[in-house]
């Protein structure tokens, strides 16, 4: 059980850093930079996570 605390944890802790990642791609797009892919990128890597902490949810 405390592995899968400390694996979900973790999990959270790198989904708070895409959306940290995603802010500042807004912050830019704000700006007039094209940043569409980055965001399409960033997004595939967040739901990614999301589907690693509903898997991890479940143990």
């Amino acid at each position: 059980m405390k592995k899968n605390l400390i694996e979900l944890r973790d999990k959270f802790r790198e989904i708070a850093d895409i959306l940290d990642e995603a802010i500042e791609l807004g912050k830019r797009e704000e700006s007039g930079e094209d940043v569409e892919k980055e965001i399409e990128s960033l997004m595939g890597r967040y739901l990614f996570k999301c589907i690693e902490v509903q898997e991890l949810s479940k143990q």
